[in-house]
């Protein structure tokens, strides 16, 4: 069956890459072939080529409006616990939205501390803690952009890691997550890859060094393992960092790729349009080190009234910073391109109360 009545299919495929994604959903229920031929990954493929795919940014966002219920928990923790969703910022039309929640968190909200992270077209949402309870959860559910539904991937097999490095690998299929800490608090080593396309996990070799709160990016064709500490060194944050080459499959140490010891690494972002070089809030400015390492030089002075909580999350040849001006204050964003030169002009972004929560992580993709 043709895909487009007395049009070549190479023609009707040129036809369908140049729908909007948010129409995807709604293509695929007019015939099976369109099913087909949108959900393959020769049609995300052809839409990369042709430059047609939006860069999204999709954020684990705090609903200032909305606490998590009591539970089991203390009553008085669970008042004082936002409930998390994920909102989605379009860069290129500049709105604002929230995706559903997946069915198993439907009730409170997002696990708290979960990792957010972008495959291809798709969103998981990995770990973090049971917003009632309080309890690491081992979970993984994913969203698809072309289906817009959730599916329940693969639970992260081994033991109840939380605040551990996460991030795609770049082959549009695997994650990987290495450090945190077990349910008694030791920092763990151990790490892992998740194929989404089939959804199996696989044990990679073990990390040097016992990272807890760690960072995890990729850059270089590898996934970097930045700062975190030991378990006997609690919230006393390493200078180094490991890289797992994935061609490989080996770890290297790097030394020293913090600028300080006891730097915290969350704000840590790579942006590979600029050489993979690696870029942190601190305080006042926005610090960048190239890709090699090296030290750490002040690239912008950061808004003031994003200087509080940062999250930096990077896309293209961009990024954003969002933040607040002083504890309980309502979060705003900026965005700066990273230009020639070194050049950054900071532009304050629109946006609605209820998108104007803390963020603890968040991805880009490209859809």
């Amino acid at each position: 069956m043709d895909l487009i009545p007395g049009l070549p299919d190479d023609v009707a495929r040129q036809c369908l890459i140049r729908l909007d994604y948010s129409q995807l959903s709604r293509a695929l229920l007019v015939c099976n072939s369109w099913k087909g031929a949108i959900q393959s990954d020769r049609f995300l493929r052809q839409r990369i080529s042709a430059g047609l795919t939006r860069a999204l940014l999709v954020l684990s966002q705090a609903d200032p409006a909305k606490p998590v219920g009591c539970g089991s928990a203390s009553k008085a923790a669970a008042a004082a616990t936002p409930s998390y969703g994920l909102t989605v910022f379009d860069p290129d039309s500049g709105e604002w939205s929230r995706l559903p929640p997946p069915p198993e968190w439907s009730g409170n909200g997002l696990p708290l501390f979960c990792e957010c992270v972008g495959v291809g077209r798709r969103v998981l949402v990995v770990g973090g803690w049971a917003p009632a309870t309080f309890q690491p959860s081992r979970s993984v559910h994913v969203y698809d952009f072309v289906t817009a539904a959730w599916t329940r991937g693969e639970d992260m097999p081994g033991p109840a890691r939380s605040f551990f490095a996460c991030a795609a690998a770049g082959d549009g299929r695997t994650v990987v997550v290495a450090g945190g800490h077990d349910e008694e608090k030791n920092a763990l080593r151990s790490a892992l890859s998740y194929d989404v396309e089939s959804g199996e996990w696989t044990q990679l070799a073990d990390m040097a060094v016992p990272r807890d709160e760690c960072k995890g990016v990729f850059r270089d064709g590898a996934f970097c393992v930045i700062g975190g500490y030991r378990t006997e060194s609690q919230g006393r944050f390493e200078r180094s960092a490991e890289a797992y080459d994935v061609a490989t499959a080996t770890w290297r140490l790097e030394e020293e790729v913090l600028e300080e010891e006891g730097a915290c690494p969350r704000t840590c972002a790579a942006v590979e349009s600029s050489g993979g070089r690696l870029f942190r809030c601190r305080g006042d400015h926005l610090v960048a080190a190239a890709a090699g390492g090296g030290e750490w030089m002040a690239a912008a002075e950061i808004p003031g009234n994003v200087r509080v909580g940062s999250y930096l999350v990077t896309w293209r040849n961009r990024m954003m910073v969002i933040g607040s001006g002083g504890h309980g204050q309502a979060y705003s964003c900026h965005v700066a391109e990273v230009g020639s030169g070194d050049r950054y002009t900071w532009r304050e972004v629109e946006k609605a109360v209820e998108f104007s929560g803390h963020v603890y992580s968040g991805c880009t993709i490209e859809v």
